[in-house]
Parts: C-alpha cells; sequence; structure tokens
C-alpha cells in the first residue's frame, strides 16, 4: 500500500511538472529567439547611431562654413563699400574653407588671392543662381581644378541678387570624421549626393561593394535587384536613416545610411555582416546558467518566469531612454546638440504662443586662435568648461545647446517683463566677460552674444534665429565681446 501511494504520488505531481517544464522550454526558446532577435536590433541600431553621428559632425562642419557665408552676404548688402578682400579673408579666417570668391551675377569676381576667376563655363554657376543659399558638390571648383563642397550666398540688395559669395570645402575633410572609428579596418564610408554622385571614399575600399567614382546606385543596378536598390534610392532621396544587406561575390555587407541634414548629402558606411553578426553573437552568449534557471524555474513555478520577463522589460526601457537621450546629447559639452535644440525650443513656442522668451546666440570670440595658439585639445576644455558652466548657469526650465563648433544656442523661457529681460541680458553678458577656462591655465573667452525676444522680434523659431544671428553680427561688428539685441540693428 504504500507503495502504491508513493507511485500514486509521483503521478500526481508529474503531469503538472512535465506540463511546467514543457511550457518553460517554450517560453526559454521563445526567449531565446527573442533575444537574439532584440540583440540584432540593437546592433544594427548601434551602427546606425554611429553613421548618424558622423553625419551630424558633417552637418556641423557644413554649417558653420554656411553660417560665415551668409553673414559675409549680409555684410556686402548691408555696406556698399565693403571690402572684398576683407570679407574674403572673414571667411577664409574658417578652417573647413581652403578657397572663397565674391563674384557678380556674370561669374566674374576675385578669389581670396586676388587672382580674377570668371566661373561663367563652369558646371554648378547657372545651379547657384538663384536668390536662395546653395550647398552642393562640384566636380570641379573651377578655380583650382579639384572637387569640393561648395557653399553659395546671394548678396541681395533691393530685392535684387548682386553678387555671391562663394565657399569651397575641401571633400577629403569627410575622411578625418571617420578615421577614429571604432569597428574593422573592412569598414568603407561614402559620402555621397542623394542622386548617388560619390563626393568621398574613406576607409576600406576594397570590398566589390565599394567604388570610388561615379554614380553609386547606376552601379549597384548593374550588381543587385533592382527593386532592392530602388527600395533603398527611395529612402536615401526621403533623407531616412537605416540599414540595407546586400551581397557581392560572397561579401556580404550592411549599407548603413543617414542624411547630412544639410545639403543634398548622405552619408553611408558599409560595414561586414560578419561583424555585425559577431557583435551579436558576443552580446548573445547562452551558458549552463541556463540549466540552473531551469531547475530555480521549477522550484518558484510561473513567479520565477514573470519575474524574469519583468527585469528583461525594465532593462529594455532603460536602454531605450538611455539612447534617446544619447541621441540628444552633445558628446563633449553634455549639452543638448543642435537637432535637439531647435525642437525643443519650437516645441515650448507651439505650446507657449503666448508667453514671453529671450533667445540668445553665441559664438566664442577668435576660437580659432585660441586651438591655433593653444592646442585643439585645449579648445576642446574650453567647449567643455563653458558647457558645464552655461548648464549650471541657466534653469532646468531653459533650453540650452551647443549648436555649431564654438556656438551656442539659449533660450530662455517664462519671461515676464521687459525689464526681467534686460536684466537676463546683463547677467548673461557679465558670465560671459568673466569666464576662465583650463584647468592648468587660466584662459579669458570671451564670446559675442544676439539676442532675440519672443513673440516681439518674431512669432517662430525660425525668425527668431536670424533676428538672435542678426544681433550677433551686429555685436562683433561693434568689436566683439558684448551683446547686442536684434531692435539695436533696426
Amino acid at each position: 500500500m504504500k507503495g502504491k501511494r508513493i507511485n500514486r504520488n509521483v503521478t500526481q505531481w508529474l503531469v503538472p511538472v512535465s506540463i511546467l517544464l514543457v511550457v518553460f522550454v517554450v517560453l526559454l526558446v521563445r526567449f531565446t529567439v527573442q533575444g537574439k532577435r532584440k540583440e540584432r536590433s540593437d546592433a544594427e541600431e548601434k551602427m546606425i547611431t554611429m553613421v548618424q553621428g558622423y553625419a551630424a559632425q558633417m552637418q556641423m562642419l557644413l554649417y558653420g562654413v554656411s553660417k560665415s557665408a551668409d553673414s559675409a552676404a549680409a555684410y556686402m548688402a548691408a555696406d556698399d563699400d565693403a571690402q572684398w578682400e576683407a570679407v574674403l579673408a572673414a571667411v577664409c579666417g574658417n578652417e573647413e574653407v581652403y578657397d572663397a570668391v565674391i563674384c557678380d551675377t556674370s561669374g566674374a569676381g576675385y578669389r581670396l588671392s586676388g587672382e580674377s576667376v570668371n566661373l561663367t563655363g563652369t558646371e554648378y554657376f547657372e545651379t547657384i543662381s538663384v536668390e536662395t543659399e546653395t550647398i552642393l558638390y562640384v566636380a570641379d571648383d573651377g578655380i583650382s581644378g579639384q572637387p569640393a563642397i561648395l557653399v553659395a550666398a546671394p548678396v541681395i540688395q533691393n530685392e535684387s541678387v548682386v553678387s555671391y559669395v562663394l565657399c569651397y570645402v575641401d571633400v577629403t575633410r569627410f575622411e578625418k570624421l571617420v578615421k577614429n572609428t571604432h569597428l574593422n579596418s573592412n569598414t568603407f564610408y561614402m559620402l555621397l549626393e542623394n542622386s548617388g554622385q560619390i563626393v568621398d571614399v574613406a576607409g576600406g575600399t576594397k570590398s566589390p561593394l565599394c567604388i570610388e567614382a561615379g554614380n553609386y546606385f547606376t552601379f549597384l543596378r548593374e550588381e543587385q535587384d533592382g527593386k532592392v536598390i530602388d527600395r533603398l534610392y527611395s529612402r536615401v532621396q526621403n533623407k531616412n536613416s537605416d540599414i540595407t544587406y546586400l551581397k557581392m561575390q560572397k561579401d556580404a555587407r550592411g549599407l548603413v545610411y543617414a542624411p547630412v541634414g544639410i545639403g543634398n548629402l548622405t552619408l553611408l558606411a558599409g560595414i561586414e555582416k560578419s561583424y555585425i553578426d559577431s557583435v551579436v553573437k558576443h552580446n548573445w552568449s547562452p551558458n549552463n546558467a541556463m540549466v540552473w534557471q531551469i531547475v530555480i524555474v521549477l522550484i518558484f513555478f510561473v513567479g520565477a518566469v514573470l519575474t524574469i520577463y519583468i527585469i528583461s522589460q525594465m532593462k529594455s526601457n532603460e536602454k531605450g531612454k538611455e539612447l534617446a537621450n544619447k541621441a540628444d546629447t552633445d558628446l563633449l559639452t553634455d549639452l543638448l546638440n543642435k537637432m535637439a535644440t531647435e525642437r525643443k525650443i519650437k516645441e515650448h513656442i507651439a505650446e507657449h504662443p503666448g508667453e514671453m522668451g529671450l533667445l540668445f546666440v553665441l559664438d566664442i570670440d577668435n576660437f580659432k586662435k585660441i586651438n591655433d595658439t593653444m592646442g585643439h585639445a585645449f579648445g576642446d576644455e574650453v567647449l567643455r568648461t563653458l558647457g558645464w558652466r552655461i548648464k549650471a548657469e541657466f534653469r532646468a526650465t531653459d533650453i540650452v545647446g551647443r549648436t555649431g563648433g564654438d556656438e551656442f544656442t539659449i533660450f530662455l523661457c517664462n519671461m515676464k517683463s521687459e525689464e526681467i529681460i534686460r536684466a537676463e541680458a546683463s547677467r548673461v553678458e557679465k558670465f560671459f566677460k568673466d569666464f576662465r577656462a583650463g584647468e592648468s591655465v587660466k584662459y579669458s573667452a570671451t564670446a559675442s552674444i544676439g539676442a532675440a525676444i519672443f513673440p516681439t522680434d518674431a512669432k517662430d523659431f525660425e525668425g527668431l534665429y536670424k533676428a538672435a544671428d542678426k544681433a550677433l553680427y551686429t555685436a562683433k561688428k561693434r568689436g566683439k565681446n558684448q551683446l547686442a539685441f536684434y531692435g539695436d540693428t533696426k
């Protein structure tokens, strides 16, 4: 009887335990499959984020040149007696610009060296003959015969274009942005127009999926499924960020792409699929611990399974938040980056249309000289220290970001009166006049500041930024190391 009772008890527990074991194995298999999928998705997202970061750096580079060209054009338009030699010298003070030209609407003009030029016969001159800023790739700059990224700003007087300020950026500047990649040596990088025309190539160019000149989409269509390439082309045209897998001569690669965000340019990286697979394998390494997890789950039944699931979801959410924060953050200063700054200001204006606000746009004076005399490491320290000080100086509700190499944008929310605005402006001006940087060397870094009031000076971000930028130019023209309001420029 005792033996029968034991057998009955065994049988009684055998079925539910077996069911629980099967359920757990199913859940474990499902968890494993989902985990591998997620790790692949995370690995791909990491690659996309990396390319987006390089694209953002290229955007910042061209934005600085664009700002210099626009400021020079505005100065030429406002002052009929402006000396073109001084204007070109100021534009070429931007280390990214290797040459500059001021020309009339026929294409005749002068370069920095004083040499006369005529761009009438160049392929690109008609393209830039419009009343808006133009950023494009040119295969021949018409000056030295080298390829360049051209930034052109029209000089407008009495609502008519009278001349152009042309800035030329060496395309190989792109190679410096990607030279410190942490991926393997077989990764190649490509800067191209959205049409597919290759601007520059860097990295491991031995891949059969890499060419150094011509139209990249035309090349791919000759070797790949046309539908896949058409989808890739459409995504690039729409300025999307994504990854597409292609294979040629057993060389399977993920083509990761992201828009530069200024001009008609896209940054693309060709990353070996085997490298992405290795990242997934490294991050997902089941071991004997899983056997013990089975025993633990059997002991604690469904409760243990639910606990593991909840913890997994919490970690996933935390990781998602961390990635979102990193995408909005300038890595050097820990402030908001350009895109995040503009987005948050626009959102605040949309949510509080009747609330007064104060926008500051500021540049560190003579920052190139700081880099040249003290070194780039010290220049980075100046930016980093200034970022920390700015962050501590303002309220958590204010929007503070680094929007260029040495440019910062600050938006003060909920300004109650004109008197408060003037007081805040005086405080900000004093803050920058008292600023010191350098752990081992105390260095005074001054700034020129432009200020604009919302909604008095403009009722949207674009107009407000233009107003503050115009005030900034006034501050620089007055001798730098000071603040000017947009109202002072009228």
